[in-house]
């Protein structure tokens, strides 16, 4: 039993002593640089000048995707006036107002995108949803428009 108690002590002091090694040591504060305003007004203009370059882009990239789609929207209308042209005379009536009211929403979807470009902050974003909901809405209006009656 006194064998059993020497290893218990052992065990509990080698314990103690790992406890006591690991615990925080005060640390030496590090030598930092010293930061200066200027340096910090020099990274937030650059922060800044970056961010806008980035918004730019996207903006662009937005209106390059708009473009692309309303010229296939103008290739459709195309393939729908051939459509119109081997038609009846009896259905072409209909079909005529169909394409009128398309070109008209066409035409008011590239006078927004026309606005979009001088749009900036908030207004470029109220503008962009108007957009994105004239370009879903030529979009559906076409595949009615192709879809036979």
């Amino acid at each position: 039993m006194n064998l059993k108690r020497a290893a218990f002590l052992l065990v509990v002091s080698g314990s103690m002593f790992l406890l006591v090694g690991c615990g925080d040591k005060e640390e030496q504060p590090e030598s930092k640089p010293e930061v200066k305003v200027g340096d910090v007004q020099k990274q937030a203009e650059k922060a800044i000048e970056t961010a806008k370059a980035y918004t730019q882009q996207q903006m662009e990239e937005y209106q390059k995707q708009i473009e692309k789609k309303l010229e296939t929207f103008n290739q459709k209308l195309g393939e729908l006036k051939i459509k119109m042209d081997s038609m009846k005379e009896d259905a072409k009536g209909q079909y005529e107002a169909t394409i009128a009211a398309l070109q008209q929403k066409q035409m008011e979807t590239t006078d927004a995108l026309r606005d979009l470009r001088q749009e900036t902050g908030e207004s470029w974003a109220r503008t962009k949803e108007k957009v994105d909901a004239m370009i879903d809405d030529l979009q559906k209006e076409f595949e009615q428009a192709n879809t036979p009656s």
